[in-house]
Parts: structure tokens; sequence; C-alpha cells
């Protein structure tokens, strides 16, 4: 709107409130957000980097690089809390979401074959009843049976599941790397080396909450007012403490100062919203507050938008599939509904559960070193389920390991115990390698077992 000199006061006072808002297009007005601003990184962005795919994730890491390397990339202590305590969620609801399909294809399909079964016998059923031919319904019988329905949809069903392995596959960042040497956290930690804001002392804390759910919220007040549901009060006013320490911070930064914070939070408390609910714009209200408190200026962008501010202003360079990768993450966090739980079909666990082998050592090597079910069978009958984190590591302990290490074991045991003697370890695996094992791959084995024991009851789960 120009100088502030050559305007009247309403014009310069409200201009935040009067302008068009941030849209979503990079604008010239931007390039010093870009170049010599403070850039800040909501919590969500760096959960993210464990959501996107391999070569999107490496793109965006260098572009916040380019950022770092200027010494302006900087993490609130408010961030990084959420960020270490949040990573393995991160992961785990991408890899819950995988498992959540293939249990939806595999019950599908299974329907599918039962709904031609259903309607094979409605049809044989009037042959015999209004025809009297018996011959012909029993040809339909044998013709379309349960086995010839699965041998015509099997080279749909494995396309589909193929798919989904693929994209399992895919993952480089699961959650036993997470656990166990994050490969992503030494990369993030990098970003901003000491540049990482200090916890505030236990007084003002109790102080900044108070003022949070006593004042700013019940007036409604930016940002924060919409986490008024959370459990504690320390919850709920986790983005105002993150809100407070921008602040501060930005105060103490040279002049001219700018902050460009990077979030895909669009909820009502940031951004203000149209009378359909959806964001319009961040709320002018916030560009006031620090203009007021830190004598800086505020710019607010969802992290598609800061990309291709990037690419513009900074040179970083990005494939189409990554803007559409961080579409697609934006869309399956934020605004799509998570995935319903699906009652697991016992007899679709059963059906999904690789080829029957025999029970010996050499086999279990054989098995993956992924979560998963597998089940024990004494000739035809399932004895054991089991559930686990490492499928080859658990099918060894079962053969090699000693009654306290593993449930099967130690049932197999008290079977061939007699009264003068306790079986030996290779009297379990001799026993063991008579039986047939077969496992499935699940990201939610335990629930696979579950579905398992409460159909087939085996004897040596009891």
């Amino acid at each position: 709107m120009g100088d502030a000199a050559n305007n009247p006061l309403m014009l310069t006072r409200y201009r935040a409130w009067l302008s068009s808002g941030q849209d979503s297009a990079v604008k010239s007005a931007h390039r010093p957000f870009f170049t010599k601003g403070l850039v800040v990184l909501d919590a969500n962005v760096l959960l993210d980097l464990y959501r996107y795919t391999q070569e999107p994730r490496n793109q965006v890491l260098a572009a916040l690089r380019m950022v770092a390397q200027q010494q302006r990339l900087w993490l609130p202590h408010q961030v990084g809390l959420e960020f270490v305590r949040n990573r393995e969620k991160a992961v785990q609801g991408r890899l819950s979401n995988l498992s959540a399909v293939r249990r939806i294809v595999e019950d599908r399909f299974a329907s599918a074959t039962r709904t031609v079964i259903e309607a094979r016998n409605e049809v044989a059923y009037l042959l015999r009843e209004m025809a009297h031919d018996d011959q012909t319904a029993d040809s339909l019988v044998a013709e379309i049976s349960e086995a010839a329905v699965q041998s015509a949809l099997k080279e749909w069903r494995e396309s589909l599941t193929n798919q989904l392995s693929a994209l399992r596959n895919a993952e480089n960042v699961t959650l036993q790397h997470v656990r166990a040497k994050d490969p992503l956290l030494p990369q993030i930690a990098e970003l901003f080396e000491n540049r990482i804001g200090d916890p505030p002392v236990e007084e003002e804390t109790r102080q900044l909450v108070h003022h949070a759910v006593t004042y700013r919220y019940p007036n409604r007040i930016p940002p924060g007012f919409a986490d008024q549901g959370k459990g504690t009060d320390l919850a709920k006013a986790g983005d105002f403490l993150l809100w407070e320490e921008i602040i501060r911070h930005a105060a103490t930064l040279p002049q001219p100062r700018r902050v460009l914070l990077v979030s895909r939070d669009t909820k009502e408390d940031w951004y203000e919203q149209d009378d359909k609910g959806q964001p319009v714009r961040p709320w002018p209200a916030l560009h006031d507050e620090l203009q007021a408190r830190s004598n800086a200026e505020l710019l607010i962008l969802k992290p598609k938008d800061f990309l291709h501010g990037a690419q513009t202003f900074l040179g970083a360079q990005f494939g189409e599939g990554t803007y559409e990768e961080v579409d697609r993450v934006s869309e399956e966090v934020d605004q799509r509904p998570p995935l319903p739980r699906q009652p697991l079909d016992a007899d679709v666990l059963l059906a999904s559960l690789s080829e029957a082998q025999p029970y010996t050592f050499e086999n279990a090597a054989r098995a993956p070193s992924s979560p998963g079910v597998h089940v024990v069978l004494d000739e035809d009958t399932v004895v054991y389920v089991g559930s686990t984190g490492h499928l080859r590591r658990r099918l060894r302990q079962h053969l090699a390991g000693h009654r306290g290490s593993s449930v099967l074991h130690d049932r197999v045991g008290q079977l061939l115990d007699t009264a003068e003697n306790a079986a030996t370890a290779a009297e379990v695996a001799d026993w063991l390698g008579r039986c047939a094992i077969r496992w499935y791959e699940t990201d939610d084995p335990e629930s696979a077992k579950e579905a398992l024991v409460a159909a087939l009851r085996p004897r040596f789960n009891r």
C-alpha cells in the first residue's frame, strides 16, 4: 500500500486485515523472506519427512540445507519436543494405511468369491426346483467351484497385492529403523546444529499456559484455541507456546526482521475460514501481534508453497513427483479420514499365509525379517499361532530356545516330558520338524493373531 507516511492511519494500522491474504502464488514480495528471513518449520513439516518416499524426501532435505547453510533455519524448543515424541507415530501411520488397505483388498476378494458362489447356488436351486434338472445343476456347481472362482480372480488379486507390496518395500524408513537407529534423525539434526530454542523454565511455562487457557482461548485469539478439547492444559497450550517462542526469538533478530513459518496446519486457530469452513488466509491478528511485539514481518506458507518459493528464489530443484508427494501426504494426514479398522477375517488370513513347509532350521532361515503372524500345523491341524516383530528370529527361537524363551517351545516340551526326564531342546526341535510352518507379513501381527486364535483355538495357545 505504499509508505506509511503517505497513507491515512487506517490503511497502515490495519494493513494485514485489508490485504487480500496470502494465496498460494509465489510473489516477488516474498523474496526477502526466502533469501534473508528466519525460516521456522512446524513439527508437522519435519514429521512429513518420514512420510515421503525416498526421492521427494531427499529433494526437500536438499532445499532445507540451502537455508541451513545460511544459518537461517531455526528450531523452536516446542517444535523439537513434538517432533522427537511423534516420529514413530508418523512412520506407523503410513505403514498402517498400507496394511489396512491390504486387509481390505483381501476381504473384498474373499467377499467376491462368496458372492459368486451364492449366485451359483441360487441358479442351481432354481434348476433343481423349477426345471428338475439335477444334472445341469450339478454341472454348474462343479464348473463354478470356489477354487475356480478364486483362480479366475487370482490375477487381479495378485496385481493389487503386488502393488501394495511394492509400496511397502519402497519404505526405506520403517518403524524398526526408527526404533533401532533412525537414519533420518542425524540429517534433520544437522540442519539446525545449535540453532534450537531453549526450554522455558517451569514457572514461565505455567504462566504462559494459564494465560492461554484463561484469556486467549476463551476470546479465540490465535493460535491454539482449536486445541481446547485436548486432555491437559499443557497439551492445549502447545501451539501458543510455539507462537510465544517465535515472537520472543524474532525480537532478537537484526533489522529488518522477517519470519517465514512453514506449516500444513490450516485449522481455524491459524487460518481465517470461509463460510464453508475452508481456510482463506493466515489470521491477520498473527501478523499484527508479531509486528507489535517483535517489529517483525510474518509470512506463513504451506509446505508445497514453500517448495515453490525455494525453487523460485533459492534455485532448489524439485521434480513434479515431489510436489505431488507433498500434496498426497498433506491430504492423507490432514483431510482423509482414517481408514476404518476392518475386522480381520480368519479365513482371509489363512488364505494369505505362505505355502506350508516343514518346520526346520533351514526353512526358518528363509522366513522374512519383518513383522508377521505364523502358524504351526500338526498334519492339517493348526496347533499354534504366534505373532512377532521379526519372523525369522522368532521361528528360530521356537526351535532352538529354552522353555522360558518361547511359549511354543514350552508347550511342546510339556507334551514330550516323561515322569523320568524333561524333554531336551533337540527333542522339541525334532517334534516341530515333523510339523509344518506358514506365515503372513503384516504391520499389525497382534490383531492377526487374535483373529486366528479366536477362530481356530489352537491347543498350544490355550
